[in-house]
């Protein structure tokens, strides 16, 4: 076989190595900033990082894209960034979807999600938004809201552990996944 299939279950895994060996197979002298973004700072396909200049953040993304190209064929691109500086150094076809078609000297930068997050990049600040849906107040409807929670940078975890805290109630006491849990709780 010559590609691998998405959708399979190893696939992340897979993808992930794959990943990491284009990024280290460059024989150029200094890799190691690279290595290090791809290993620490990509989840999946998306990769996230803060550097103190513009010009440092070009110079990195510019010699991790030429270190997976010549790695493993792979092409660094759907790039954002809160900086227009960042962004005109890309070409249009190379920059995020939703920055494609945005004049960078007259429109606000949009919001851009990335690992779940609302990325408000003209403010450089993360949001997030919640589902209004209504589940039932009952022990399958509260894991069901914990868990809709995608926060995997832990910024909203103080807020989120009050909810597991009280699934660690519940658990413990003889309520059944569907049944009403008792009103004393529901302030909580």
């Amino acid at each position: 076989m010559r590609v691998h299939v998405f959708g399979n279950s190893p696939s992340p895994a897979v993808a992930s190595y794959c990943l990491r060996k284009a990024a280290s197979v460059n024989k150029t002298t200094n890799i190691s900033d690279i290595v290090e973004f791809v290993n620490r700072h990509f989840y999946i396909d998306d990769g996230l990082v803060s550097l103190a200049t513009p010009r440092e953040a070009i110079d990195l993304l510019l010699r991790i894209r030429e270190s997976l190209q010549t790695g493993g064929n792979l092409r660094l691109h759907k790039i954002p960034s809160n900086s227009k500086e960042v962004m005109d150094a890309f070409e249009q076809q190379d920059r995020a979807n939703n920055l494609k078609d945005i004049d960078l000297c007259v429109d606000e930068l949009p919001t851009h999600q990335s690992l779940g997050l609302n990325w408000e990049l003209e403010t450089d600040t993360f949001t997030y938004k919640v589902s209004p849906e209504e589940k039932p107040f009952s022990r399958r409807g509260l894991l069901s809201t914990v868990n809709g929670i995608f926060d995997p940078m832990g910024f909203v975890a103080p807020i989120v552990v009050k909810g597991k805290l009280l699934l660690r109630e519940i658990a413990n006491g003889s309520y059944n996944w569907n049944d009403p849990l008792p009103r004393h709780l529901f302030a909580k």
